[in-house]
């Protein structure tokens, strides 16, 4: 994924998403168009700041909203069906939910909470399965984690923006390494 001028864009086999950022949040509005299996998307996002997306291997769309502290779960027709979150501390809750990354081999969702120093983990329905670290600068902790990818074994990088590293997640969570 990558932002230039307020365009986030993914790219995936089969599937082009299109996020447009109105710089008022307008409601949400979603245009797609099907031609050989790729949607076009267009979201307005309310009172809030959809910041990055991700998408499943069925073509839904997966929205973290940094300021709503939301995460939104479309289908490729632009069909909300899911919706979990909400900011605060706790098991399921964010405070700057900054990255999303989605395993569909392995059915979840993870999601950076930046401000809180951890990621979640969700199923792709959107109930809490764990937290994964907290705040500090050693192997496992954060300062500040902001993206986030899984690999086809199912191991997870995360983006650890102020202790300037990635860390790597086995799928068992062992850490395998810590970059930078």
């Amino acid at each position: 994924m990558f932002c230039i001028k307020g365009v986030v864009r993914s790219v995936k086999p089969f599937l082009l998403l299109v996020l447009v950022l109105g710089a008022n949040y307008l409601p949400l509005e979603i245009i797609s168009g099907a031609s050989g299996g790729s949607y076009i998307f267009s979201l307005k996002w309310e009172h809030t700041d959809p910041y990055f997306i991700d998408v499943d291997s069925s073509g839904n769309v997966y929205v973290a909203g940094r300021y709503s502290n939301l995460i939104k779960k479309y289908n490729s027709s632009g069909n909300l069906l899911a919706t979990w979150g909400g900011p605060g501390s706790g098991e399921g809750k964010f405070n700057d939910p900054e990255g999303i990354a989605v395993d569909s081999v392995h059915g979840y969702v993870y999601v950076t909470d930046c401000d809180n120093n951890r990621f979640q983990k969700f199923d792709l329905s959107g109930t809490f399965l764990r937290i994964i670290g907290s705040g500090g600068w050693g192997d496992g902790q954060f300062r500040s984690p902001a993206g986030i990818a899984v690999d086809a074994s199912g191991n997870v990088y995360v983006a650890d923006r102020e202790n300037n590293r990635i860390q790597k997640f086995g799928v068992k969570w062992s850490l395998h390494v810590c970059v930078g």
